[in-house]
């Protein structure tokens, strides 16, 4: 990609030279519209904003837009390279702003998670970073300080008439509610994902009139309370994804398998790494299982099926993805020779359901196949990890998983041969 000869460059980005002219005509425009410290709303508007993040890539958002065509209109500036001043500038205040307003904040989820004994110990899970702690509405009372159940029942409304038994507890650092909840909300997620893959794999479900009801499972959450040393108390509603399940209680074996898996998360992974994206398809795998359509039911777990198989790397083509998820499928628990055409059909009937609207296509056994078939290919995925690290590897995997034995070993030799020749060269003495 062409970069421009001149600019001024910021931490984050600077404009590609192809863009310039189009960019000038979106700043003029907006510098246009500028009235005190609003600009006006109208369709031309939202596409020159959305216009300006696409073409950054990512690093700027409408917030940023309005702030820093302010301060274009303070300085007088008015080029693309000096809007890149200014949105450092931009950066650099709200950072500022950020830091001031950086707390300790305490995350309280609400959950249905208990312990199959009579024992008042109460498990803490740990992964990715962050400490998630199982406690009673006592313990909760107390971190809440002076938020009463009365108090939860007017902030709530029909979301908690009753303040749950059973609560997470997760303590972070963070200057707003939504950047508290987006530290934990990921981790939290795993955790839903994991406990539902050491869960026994039975029929979680009741079907009743196109609906699915989950009649045993982990609560997803419909809100968070957050205390913060800055903000104090407040109450936060999330997706109302599902009701109240009845207590959800996990035995001593289920703890120990559940502990284990977490402590396989419980460093700061790096993004490239292959237990990342275990954790993503497990975060995607905990989210889902709460939906309460058929169709959604289908569409999230074959969301996790392409994760696993990384579909962004074959353009989403449908059968490539079937033919990954086939490979790492099979398993001990997953012996099915005719798998793949399984898989093809079940592709079939999702390509019906997005592209043809088809919202009832896709039918309760549908559904249990492919979550037998998730639970398979995260178990292998989450094994593969330990010897194949990064997502490069797992590119490569799938890559060869199709070369038959003879061709597998033709690339073992030519790898082991394309490795000594480069020893060899490495050693060998300069001017030689």
């Amino acid at each position: 990609m062409s970069r421009p000869t001149k600019s001024i460059k910021t931490k984050t980005a600077e404009w590609p030279e192809e863009r310039r002219a189009g960019i000038q005509r979106i700043i003029a425009r907006l510098l246009k519209q500028q009235e005190g410290r609003v600009i006006a709303h109208h369709l031309q508007t939202e596409v020159d904003w959305r216009t300006l993040g696409v073409w950054s890539n990512g690093w700027l958002s409408e917030r940023e837009v309005l702030c820093t065509i302010r301060i274009m209109q303070e300085r007088g500036y008015s080029t693309p390279d000096e809007f890149l001043s200014a949105h450092q500038e931009c950066v650099e205040q709200r950072m500022a702003q950020i830091e001031q307003a950086r707390s300790k904040a305490t995350v309280l989820i609400p959950t249905n998670i208990a312990r199959k004994s009579s024992s008042s110990c109460h498990p803490t899970f740990s992964l990715l970073g962050c400490r998630l702690r199982v406690c009673g509405s006592k313990t909760a009372e107390r971190v809440l300080g002076k938020l009463t159940r009365q108090s939860i029942r007017q902030l709530s409304h029909q979301h908690a008439n009753e303040p749950p038994p059973f609560w997470i507890i997760a303590e972070t650092s963070a200057s707003t509610d939504r950047e508290a909840w987006s530290r934990v909300a990921f981790p939290f997620h795993v955790l839903l994902g994991i406990i539902e893959l050491v869960d026994t794999p039975k029929n979680p479900w009741l079907t009743t009139q196109g609906r699915l009801l989950r009649h045993h499972g982990v609560r997803t959450p419909t809100y968070f309370l957050l205390s913060s040393e800055n903000c104090g108390t407040s109450f936060r509603i999330l997706d109302d994804a599902c009701g109240d399940f009845a207590e959800y209680g996990l035995d001593g074996i289920q703890l120990r398998q559940i502990s284990a898996l977490c402590r396989r998360f419980a460093p700061n992974l790096k993004e490239e790494s292959t237990l990342m994206l275990a954790a993503e398809c497990l975060a995607l795998y905990g989210r889902m299982m709460n939906q309460t359509m058929l169709h959604n039911v289908f569409l999230g777990l074959w969301q996790v099926l392409e994760a696993m198989a990384r579909s962004e790397k074959c353009g989403g083509d449908t059968k490539t993805v079937c033919q990954r998820i086939a490979k790492i499928a099979e398993s001990r628990s997953l012996d099915a020779p005719g798998l793949l055409d399984v898989l093809y059909v079940l592709g079939r009937t999702r390509n019906d359901i997005v592209h043809r609207g088809a919202r009832f296509a896709a039918s309760e056994e549908d559904i249990q196949i492919l979550n037998h078939v998730c639970r398979a290919a995260l178990r292998t995925l989450i094994c593969l990890a330990a010897k194949l690290t990064t997502r490069s590897h797992i590119d490569e995997y799938f890559r060869l998983s199709s070369v038959n034995d003879g061709r597998l070993l033709v690339v073992d030799e030519v790898t082991r041969c394309l490795r000594r020749r480069r020893n060899i060269v490495r050693k060998k003495p300069k001017g030689d």
